[in-house]
């Protein structure tokens, strides 16, 4: 039934709720703030009987003012003879000052916010809900015999004379008894000495003495034989001028004639010595001059087995007493031969035994200039009939068929002196004509029966026991005549993992000041620069194709200014199509730029501009939806609200809406959008605004609709009202009412009962 404006209430009466306070009971449990309030309604001024909305709201005034709490909406009311009780609760309100209650109604079968009536006039709160203030004691002169002076407020202090006077009772003080008894001061104090063991352990004696437990290499000294030599015996002749026994020496020997021969007799300046002729054969002589020989077979034969001692082939002593700048070969070995196929050795050892075995020992002392141990030197001539063969400065082979290491060329060096450089192979090779130069070239080969182990081409190990840089190996290549340095140079193939180079390291697999290019197939595939000409601290990544042609770059800092990473991508052409920024201008978010094989731009995607996203383009579609709909709060039972429903605007909240109940409803807004599996195509709304809700709206485009035949058949093409079915839509039958009241247009049939209906949305 519809109420009309004479609607009046006829009785109010507040009953006391039965949470009263009971003056009575000490310590009972603190009230809330809700009352029951009964009424007796007239409807049309007869009695109102059955069910009926009601919405309470509460204000500081008869007639104006200013509502006091929220609006309180209590549906389907039971309402016998005209009598009605219902519970509110308005919250901390009743502070003191009067209030009045305002009062709507409506049937309750009615879900249309337009049939809502407003009681008159307001009325005026009686003492009951004043009952709950007063149960705070707002006002209060006594308080359980004692006056208001005699109470403590919630905040005082106690004072330590109190304490030892006995005003502050033990059931009191317990209180501080009991935080000490369990323990939260002394846990937090637990805590602090927890974290000073942990700085203990840090400092752990037995570890530190223990690094002071190291192995040192010592040198032992090589002893040099100098002097004159001194005879232990006698020589002795009939007709000799002198005797020579264990007490004398030979201070000068400058006879004329020695054993009746005279000067001239003996060889004096370079000579040859025939192979069946003598020969000196002294052990202790001195020789001044060349020593030449002409063999076919071994020119010098030396054969040396003592029982104890070191054993040396061949000692050579050559000393330079005098500075000058002459150059000191203890062995210098000069080896020529005219046969193509001979193999040719400058020196050739062989050192056999069950010790250690030397091929070659060298050892070289200087304290004026750079001392070779070994020094190797090689040369192809120019007239050589071809230019193709190797030149080796140093070769070797070694050879292991025991079970232990075998070391192609093994160099130990020792730097003793607080500076300088020490270097276990130190190697120079310089190239000519279009042959290659290697400083080390090594082969590392295990045969195809081997069952195990590893071949290495060079195997390096750095050793440092000092606070100095340790490399395993170190490696520079300079040139200037145009070709290509290899620092490094590696190359594996033919097994089935090959690794060019192979790196591992507990903090850096691989540490590199300058750019890194990582060839593919000849071609420069990947390049990282690290520190790039501008400024240092901009480091760059870089990829290329097989035709070495720029494809991706990523820059740590864009600029000297800008210091978020840019990374940009390149087409075929060379164009850059994407760009990609993390700080977009100084103090900018995040930026996208897609540009077209032209190189303009054409989207932009800025996540910081003016504090707001922005994406821009040209032209936008949409694949995932059809409709754009807005997002709104839709007023309802939270069961009946779902896709497909109409909706209209709600005259009581603001930017709301309600599910559509009435027919040819001039307030319709949309249809929600998501039934029948069409989703909307764009949503709009902005968070923490009134322009914000729960349900996306469709206000155009395709969307399903919830429709009701009942009142007629609808066909594609109908236009299409709200009905009074909560939530569907109806064929229009009467355009006068129809006015500013349609939603759309039908685009499928429904024949009858209810059912969804395609709609394109195109408010009227």
């Amino acid at each position: 039934m519809k109420m009309k404006r004479t609607t009046m209430l006829a009785t109010l009466v507040l009953a006391l709720s039965l949470l009263a306070l009971s003056a009575g009971i000490v310590g009972a449990a603190p009230m809330g703030t809700a009352f029951t309030y009964q009424g007796r309604l007239l409807d049309s001024n007869d009695v109102a009987d059955g069910l009926y909305d009601f919405a309470f709201s509460l204000f500081d005034d008869p007639s104006a003012g200013a509502q006091q709490g929220s609006t309180i909406d209590l549906d389907d009311v039971d309402v016998i003879d005209g009598y009605f009780t219902v519970a509110l609760d308005f919250g901390d309100v009743f502070t003191g000052p009067a209030r009045w209650l305002e009062i709507d109604v409506r049937p309750g079968a009615s879900i249309d916010g337009n049939d809502f009536d407003k009681l008159i006039p307001r009325q005026e709160n009686t003492p009951t809900p004043y009952a709950i203030y007063s149960k705070s004691a707002g006002d209060a002169n006594t308080v359980g015999g004692f006056g208001a002076g005699e109470l403590a407020t919630r905040l005082h202090v106690h004072f330590g004379e109190d304490i030892i006077g006995g005003i502050v009772g033990t059931d009191y003080y317990s209180a501080f008894s009991d935080l000490l008894a369990e323990g939260y001061l002394g846990n937090t104090v637990g805590d602090l000495a927890q974290n000073n063991s942990v700085l203990q352990k840090a400092l752990n004696a037995d570890y530190l003495d223990s690094q002071n437990e190291s192995a040192f290499f010592r040198l032992a000294q090589n002893e040099v034989v100098t002097g004159r030599p001194t005879f232990n015996g006698g020589v002795s002749g009939s007709s000799s001028p002198f005797m020579v026994d264990s007490t004398f020496r030979v201070p000068l020997l400058n006879a004329d004639y020695l054993d009746g021969l005279h000067s001239t007799a003996f060889a004096g300046s370079a000579h040859v010595h025939n192979y069946d002729a003598s020969y000196v054969n002294v052990t202790g002589d001195t020789m001044t001059g060349k020593l030449n020989m002409n063999t076919t077979g071994s020119s010098i034969n030396v054969v040396s087995n003592p029982t104890a001692g070191t054993i040396y082939g061949v000692r050579v002593n050559a000393d330079q007493s005098a500075a000058n700048n002459s150059t000191i070969y203890g062995l210098y070995s000069d080896t020529d031969s005219a046969a193509s196929t001979a193999s040719i050795y400058g020196t050739y050892s062989n050192a056999t035994g069950n010790g250690t075995a030397y091929g070659l020992y060298g050892y070289a002392n200087s304290a004026a200039r750079s001392p070779f141990g070994l020094y190797a030197y090689s040369t192809i001539p120019s007239s050589a009939s071809s230019n193709i063969y190797a030149s080796y400065g140093l070769y070797g082979i070694t050879y292991n068929y025991g079970t232990g290491t075998t070391y192609g060329g093994s160099h130990i060096s020792y730097q003793n002196g607080t500076s300088g450089t020490s270097y276990g192979t130190y190697s120079y090779t310089r190239g000519s004509d279009t042959g290659n130069a290697y400083g080390i070239w090594g082969q590392g080969y295990k045969q195809a029966s081997d069952t195990s182990g590893t071949a290495y081409g060079g195997y390096f190990t750095g050793d440092n026991d000092s606070s100095g840089n340790t490399y395993g190996i170190y490696s520079r290549a300079i040139g200037t005549g145009g070709g290509t340095n290899y620092g490094v140079y590696g190359y594996a193939s033919g097994g089935t993992t090959n690794y060019g180079i192979w790196a591992y390291g507990s903090t850096y697999a691989g540490y590199f000041d300058g750019t890194v290019v990582v060839d593919s197939g000849g071609t420069a595939a990947l390049a990282i620069q690290l520190k790039p000409d501008g400024y240092a601290s901009n480091p760059s990544f870089e990829m290329r194709d097989d035709n070495n042609e720029l494809k991706v770059r990523i820059i740590a800092r864009e600029t000297s200014t800008t210091e978020g990473a840019e990374m940009k991508m390149y087409d075929e052409d060379g164009t850059n199509t994407i760009e990609l920024d993390a700080e977009f201008a100084s103090d900018g978010g995040g930026y996208l730029a897609l540009r077209n094989g032209a190189g303009t731009t054409t989207i932009t995607l800025d996540s910081d501009y003016s504090g707001d996203g922005r994406i821009t383009t040209e032209e936008l579609r949409i694949t995932g939806g059809s409709d754009l709909s807005e997002q709104f709060d839709i007023r309802g039972a939270q069961d009946t609200v779902k896709p497909g429903m109409l909706v209209s605007i709600d005259p009581k909240r603001a930017g709301k809406l309600m599910v559509s109940s009435s027919a040819y409803d001039k307030k319709v807004a949309g249809i929600i959008s998501g039934a029948g599996g069409v989703k909307p195509g764009m949503m709009m709304g902005q968070e923490g605004s009134e322009a914000d809700g729960d349900y996306p709206v469709a206000l155009t485009g395709r969307v399903y609709c919830w429709a009701d035949a009942s009142n007629g058949a609808i066909e594609p093409g109908d236009l299409l009202t709200t009905s009074s079915t909560p939530g569907h839509a109806m064929k229009v039958s009467n355009h006068n009412k129809a006015l500013g009241a349609i939603i759309g247009k039908a685009m499928t049939s429904l024949e009858e009962d209810k059912g969804l209906v395609l709609v394109l949305v195109s408010l009227q």
